[in-house]
């Protein structure tokens, strides 16, 4: 299981998931650990063959205010049409800087019978956007979730040269990339991806067994593949930027390999009117792993090879209704993950320090235990939820010398059903997020290894760097349809 949490500037979201629908199968050529395919796939919503409207209202903390509407024209000699328009905008909980966002789409869907169809889609998108910087654990540690570490706004030079601003009292960091055109390169990747499953009721549809196997390919990110640096011209000796040196080319394309993977897994169902219930042990094999960093000095995302990694691990999930109106929501998942001995698995650190084996080591930014639960309970046209999740301790380098502290989050809601007053299909509802204001770090931009004694330069010397998780936030959120 990993852990990937996006924190953007406006809690909740930009994209307007009031139009997209989430098919119900994953794709095989998306593997992830503990599941056969990978990718959900997700799609826009169809217009509907009656006429009406939809129309969403959220406001809440940070000055988070989101407006969306949509128009359904009803079908006319088999054409259906809708229209919608959003607008959000927020403040960012940490530093300076807002999010705002309007996006208008038009959907067409035109049924000639006899399973002949043509779909329509027109978007206009306009979004303003900042990033949250991410913090070092010493610096979350000493100044707290809120700090930021590049305060202003970075300064370009005539020369090309970028300088961040740093917090008060320490220097401003120069960065020495200069600008040059992008340049092309083709690149291949190409694999027969099979996919085998059963499935065996011995005792009944009420008991299930199944067993799966998957082959995966995952391609380097496309954006990441231009992020290779500099051609080795564009530092002098001593390891110091110098951007105008002879032949200094930063345009070199990445030599990332593409990730391959086998999974197999076997498991058992329970599905009964009060327990739906299941468990999985699985095994996942990969090649070439790819892990991605993201440096945000240079504001791109790197990609890099660690070679083999061999994972294991049980998924256990139960849905309990232990009463008509009560019900309770149960996930577990345990992952033991270990890189394999081989070339992609040595650490040059170069300079200063002896190659590192990272044969045997835990995969980074994956955590042994994560446990999610979620109480629901309705009394009335009132539906209450409350859940938390857990999450283990994770390492954040690959040779396993750097590491950050378990967290729990917890969530909660409140709804009211407005067709209990006679406004079908309606609802008013409160949620609140992190309710105990938990401090923890998220996701990982990890590196390779961390020794302190190695110059910032080198590929061990610098610190990972962590997505912070967002504090105590609540919205309310009034949804009406006619």
């Amino acid at each position: 299981m990993m852990d990937r949490r996006v924190v953007d500037a406006v809690p909740g979201d930009v994209l307007g998931r009031e139009e997209l629908v989430v098919q119900g199968s994953s794709e095989a050529d998306g593997p992830h650990i503990g599941s056969s395919g990978g990718n959900i796939g997700i799609v826009t919503i169809r217009p509907t063959k009656e006429t009406g409207a939809f129309v969403k209202q959220v406001v809440g903390g940070n000055g988070t205010m989101k407006t969306f509407a949509r128009l359904n024209t009803g079908e006319v000699n088999g054409l259906s049409n809708w229209l919608s328009a959003s607008h959000t905008e927020g403040q960012m909980w940490r530093g300076s800087g807002a999010v705002r966002a309007d996006k208008v789409e038009w959907n067409s869907f035109f049924d000639a019978g006899n399973g002949n169809t043509a779909n329509l889609i027109l978007k206009y998108h306009e979004q303003d956007n900042n990033s949250y910087s991410q913090l070092t654990k010493s610096q979350f540690q000493q100044y707290g979730r809120k700090y930021d570490p590049y305060p202003a706004t970075p300064a370009v030079g005539a020369n090309g040269t970028v300088t961040l601003p740093q917090a008060p009292g320490s220097s401003a960091a120069v960065l020495g990339s200069l600008y040059v055109p992008p340049a092309q390169k083709t690149v291949n990747f190409n694999r027969i991806l099979p996919n085998l499953g059963f499935t065996f009721s011995p005792f009944g549809p009420m008991h299930q067994f199944y067993a799966d196997y998957a082959a995966g390919l995952a391609a380097p990110r496309t954006d990441n593949l231009y992020n290779g640096g500099n051609n080795g011209n564009c530092v002098t000796a001593t390891g110091a930027s110098s951007p105008t040196a002879p032949g200094c080319v930063y345009s070199s394309f990445s030599t990332v390999n593409p990730e391959t993977s086998a999974n197999y897994d076997i498991g058992y169902r329970f599905v009964s009117d009060m327990v739906t219930a299941s468990i999985t042990a699985y095994n996942t094999q990969f090649k070439n792993r790819i892990v991605t960093s993201f440096d945000q000095d240079q504001g791109i995302s790197i990609d890099r090879n660690i070679g083999s990694v061999n994972v294991d691990g049980v998924d256990a999930e139960a849905n309990v209704a232990l009463t008509s109106d009560l019900s309770v929501y149960t996930s577990t998942s345990y992952t033991h993950s270990r890189v394999s001995a081989g070339p992609q698995a040595i650490i040059l650190v170069g300079a200063g320090g002896a190659p590192i084996n990272l044969a045997g080591k835990t995969l980074v930014e994956t955590p042994d235990w994560t446990i999610s639960q979620r109480y629901e309970y309705k009394l009335g046209g009132l539906t209450l939820g409350f859940g938390g999740k857990y999450v283990g301790s994770r390492f954040a380098t690959d040779n396993n010398d750097y590491k950050v502290p378990s967290y729990f989050t917890a969530d909660a809601d409140i709804s009211y059903d407005l067709g209990r007053i006679g406004w079908d299909g309606s609802y008013l509802k409160v949620n609140g997020y992190n309710l105990f204001n938990e401090k923890y770090l998220g996701s990982i931009s990890s590196k390779p290894c961390f020794i302190p004694t190695l110059a910032s330069t080198s590929s061990c010397g610098s610190l990972p760097t962590f997505v912070v998780g967002s504090p105590q936030t609540f919205q309310v959120t009034l949804r009406s349809v006619f």
